[in-house]
């Protein structure tokens, strides 16, 4: 079955990518991607996820290459440095964060160009993925976020403050635990819960 790729939509309307498989092949990527993550020694699932790196749904691709990220494979590197650059935000935003789940230095001057992205979602996701390596240079872009009309965006500065983890942040959180929106208020929680815990 051919998928065909949506396209690229404006900032305001960028929906949550699932990872729900379509496709009996899907799943079972899904499930070996998985696997393979938590069981770092099974060569095996290297032979398999690294085909994976071709498969048609994009999801399956993605999940492949952060698996081999996590293994410290270069072509996982490689497959997601390439996604984060793709015209889809949403594939931008799932490769950004995945880059930086391994907490791995070489990546992190690759995160902090995604800082002045043209969608302001994938510069949210890029300052966290920046906290989460120990940098607080997408601070400013969390804070803008914050500020934000779209609950979307304001949920995801409240999830970079808790990545950068600094504890000037806790204004804007207290502010945002307030919020209308519950996935805001769950985020910004999350995030108080990460500045103490640091």
């Amino acid at each position: 079955m051919n998928a065909m790729r949506p396209q690229p939509m404006p900032p305001a309307r960028i929906h949550s990518t699932s990872f729900k498989a379509v496709s009996k092949r899907s799943a079972i990527g899904a499930g070996a991607a998985t696997h393979a993550t938590r069981n770092p020694g099974a060569s095996v699932f290297e032979n398999v996820l690294k085909p994976m790196l071709l498969d048609p749904s994009p999801a399956v691709r993605l999940q492949a290459a952060e698996s081999l990220w996590r293994l410290g494979d270069q072509r996982g590197l490689e497959s997601l440095v390439s996604a984060s650059l793709s015209k889809f935000p949403d594939d931008q935003m799932l490769a950004i964060l995945a880059l930086a789940e391994p907490r791995d230095q070489r990546v992190l001057g690759h995160v902090q160009g995604q800082l002045t992205n043209d969608y302001d979602e994938v510069t949210l996701m890029a300052a966290r993925a920046a906290g989460m390596l120990g940098s607080d240079d997408g601070y400013g872009v969390a804070l803008k976020g914050a500020r934000s009309g779209d609950p979307r965006q304001r949920m995801l500065a409240a999830l970079a403050m808790g990545a950068i983890g600094r504890s000037d942040s806790q204004s804007s959180l207290s502010v945002l635990l307030k919020d209308t929106n519950q996935d805001v208020r769950i985020a910004a929680a999350t995030a108080i819960l990460q500045l103490k815990a640091t």
